[in-house]
């Protein structure tokens, strides 16, 4: 990604399990990776750019994908 740009993915493992096929579950999973990453640097996730795929039961599993960048704290309060 661009500098200052960051990109991160999550990926169902459960593709057969219809409770697990949608993108939205894989959200939150995405975000605490960035904000985990963020908070490193003291800052806060911006987000630029989220693609939630719906699973297909046995087929293909949910998937997030997060573009985002860290903010200084001090600037987003």
């Amino acid at each position: 990604m661009d500098k200052g740009t960051y990109m991160v993915a999550s990926v169902s493992n459960w593709p057969h399990l219809t409770i697990f096929r949608t993108g939205s579950g894989q959200k939150a999973e995405v975000y605490e990776d960035a904000n985990r990453f963020c908070n490193t640097a003291n800052s806060d996730v911006e987000t630029l750019d989220l693609k939630l795929r719906d699973g297909i039961t046995f087929i293909k599993p949910a998937s997030a994908e997060l573009d985002f960048r860290c903010v200084d704290r001090t600037v987003t309060k």
